[in-house]
């Protein structure tokens, strides 16, 4: 009887199935809607940076056909400016992706924590726990 009386957690912990179903489908609601925006705000930035990296090279072309039509640069000037640019809005590219990495490890760690510090609502400690003393039979086949 004493074991019945305080398992009896355990039978609430099943009872609230469709609560604790109702809570994971809104908590996973938020996830997605989250995602959803992280996705839009990734795409636009990874546009806007395709399109300063366009425009900035046809600027880059433009003026330096510009220069080399009156005479004051090279080809080989102009083509190690283009390599130097291309290096330099990979690495600013990259770097952009670091920072996103970071924000997203931020943000783990304070879900790892949050988990670490949960108390849930169910105590599923306690209880009858026989001792090893106390468990004796014998097996038949």
């Amino acid at each position: 009887m004493e074991e019945a009386l305080q398992n009896i957690r355990t039978i609430k912990a099943f009872a609230t199935e469709e609560f604790e179903h109702d809570k994971f489908s809104e908590k996973n609601q938020s996830v997605y809607k989250t995602g959803s925006k992280l996705s839009v705000l990734i795409g636009a930035l990874i546009g806007g940076i395709q399109f300063m990296f366009g425009f900035c090279m046809g600027a880059v072309v433009y003026y330096s056909s510009q220069l080399y039509s009156e005479g004051e640069i090279s080809i080989g000037d102009i083509t190690a400016f283009l390599l130097f640019m291309i290096q330099l809005m990979m690495n600013f590219a990259i770097t952009t992706g670091a920072i996103g990495n970071i924000y997203k490890l931020f943000g783990a760690s304070e879900k790892i924590f949050k988990m670490m510090r949960y108390q849930p609502d169910v105590n599923s400690t306690g209880g009858f726990v026989p001792q090893r003393e106390e468990v004796t039979g014998e097996f038949e086949f």
